[in-house]
């Protein structure tokens, strides 16, 4: 019997059951085989005559692969593309909360734009649909939350060869600074002390005890943790043994996706220590409840202390009237400002600021992506030097008098900025080129092996000189500088 040899490209059909399949290689070279979903074998036929010319066209040059991948792509229904995304975000270690919001508002926004699959999205539907969310009362910060998730769709759709180009690349979020709908307030700290106290003894409350809340509290107001990323704590989570004990949150949990390790003060550790002693190993810091509950258990929180904190004046009728007029304690202040959960992490940046902290060290203790963030939130809270630095502008006198700088004819003493013999000689003054006491020329000097205030012999000669530096006498560097 005569062997059967292998067919010439043009490939093959047989049965499986009741249908027809077909099988051929492809312009790599390698097998395929796949259902033609017909019981009919000129059907089938037909579908493998169209692979084949198919495959034939895109060796020769005369069709492009990844054009036709885009044209495939852009027929699936945005449902499926919308599970591969999400898949996309687990993959990347993204919480199943983030997946599902960020799934939920590109459904939202595929059926209010009335789409159906990729290729039907636009920037213009997805400006209209902006448009619509700002006229129901959405805010700006709502409505860039929906427009990023969009977004990130649909470039995630272009770099993996779904679209020909992104849509929406072009389409500017809307800003929140213009239209910003919640302010966030910080918490004083006679706000934080009535708020621990009255927390501590108070019953349980969301499922959870009024100690363990207040401690939650405290690690937020110290560390600035988002809710999320409490939320994700476990015993393993606190290193509470060194010296400086502090607290890590996994790459996986934070919002920048980088592991955070933030300190917390002993008495904060201390109390850690003894709450987590009584925990099973993998169970949660804190029993949070749902995420919508954490600001009404603030809430709660906050008026039981508010009440205790009036209550405390009771004997003066007086007192009692301001306190229960004044906004100490009220979640919203008169201002419209809001004292929610998030609102603890904004405490700790201003708490921060206002002692002293550096932006840099700002920035790394609040994660910011960029230390623009860090100023335009808590600049206005950090210690200026506005002050000190016209103090020290080099022309100008404590008194108000300008200085003599070697080519103004005034009269120089030893408290101006600028004296030596040569500007006084040619100003007609009286010379006091002693040094002055205290001065920082003298520390200067030591630190470069003159151990006192006198000068060299051959500096003074340089000074008397007509065409050489003057020995000058000034706090500012550079104009002690002989560059000058």
């Amino acid at each position: 019997m005569e062997k059967r040899k292998r067919g010439n490209g043009d490939g093959s059909v047989f049965k499986r059951g009741r249908r027809y399949w077909i099988a051929y290689f492809d312009e790599n070279g390698v097998r395929r085989s796949r259902s033609t979903l017909s019981v009919d074998r000129r059907m089938a036929e037909r579908i493998l005559r169209d692979e084949t010319d198919r495959v034939e066209k895109i060796r020769t040059g005369m069709l492009d692969p990844q054009a036709e991948r885009i044209v495939e792509a852009g027929q699936r229904t945005i449902e499926d593309s919308v599970k591969s995304f999400g898949g996309k975000l687990r993959a990347e270690g993204r919480t199943e909360l983030y997946v599902r919001r960020t799934e939920r508002e590109i459904r939202e926004f595929a059926k209010a734009a009335g789409i159906g699959t990729l290729r039907e999205i636009t920037a213009e539907k997805a400006a209209t649909y902006l448009e619509s969310l700002k006229k129901k009362g959405a805010s700006a910060r709502t409505r860039q939350c929906r427009i990023t998730s969009v977004k990130g769709f649909t470039r995630w759709a272009w770099r993996e060869a779904m679209l020909p180009a992104d849509p929406l690349a072009g389409l500017r979020r809307p800003n929140p600074e213009t239209d910003r709908r919640r302010r966030r307030r910080i918490m004083l700290v006679d706000e934080w002390r009535w708020l621990a106290q009255t927390t501590e003894g108070a019953p349980d409350r969301f499922g959870m005890p009024g100690t363990e809340r207040a401690m939650l509290y405290a690690v937020a107001l110290q560390t600035g943790l988002r809710a999320g990323e409490l939320r994700s704590l476990r015993r393993s989570s606190l290193h509470l043994g060194g010296e400086r004990p502090y607290i890590v949150v996994e790459a996986g949990r934070t919002k920048n996706r980088k592991v955070a390790r933030q300190f917390i003060r002993d008495t904060l550790a201390e109390s850690l220590r003894q709450h987590a002693a009584r925990m099973v190993p993998g169970v949660s810091v804190f029993s949070l409840p749902d995420p919508g509950d954490m600001a009404a258990m603030l809430r709660e929180d906050l008026a039981d202390a508010r009440r205790a904190w009036i209550e405390a004046a009771r004997h003066d009728p007086n007192e009692a009237a301001k306190r229960r007029e004044s906004d100490f304690l009220i979640p919203m202040d008169s201002e419209g400002r809001i004292l929610d959960f998030h609102a603890l992490r904004h405490t700790c940046g201003g708490w921060a600021a206002l002692g002293g902290a550096s932006p840099k060290a700002l920035q790394t203790l609040l994660r910011h992506s960029t230390i623009t963030l860090t100023l335009d939130t808590y600049g206005h809270l950090m210690p200026g030097e506005e002050a000190e630095t016209v103090g020290r502008m080099a022309g100008f006198d404590d008194d108000g008098t300008e200085s003599a700088t070697g080519t103004m004819d005034v009269t120089a003493d030893c408290s101006s900025s600028v004296c030596n013999a040569s500007t006084c000689e040619r100003s007609g003054a009286p010379s006091k080129a002693t040094p002055c006491e205290g001065d920082e020329t003298t520390a200067i000097v030591g630190s470069i092996g003159k151990t006192s205030g006198k000068r060299d012999p051959a500096q003074a000669s340089a000074s008397g000189s007509g065409n050489s530096p003057a020995w000058i006498r000034t706090r500012d560097r550079a104009i002690m500088s002989r560059q000058l």
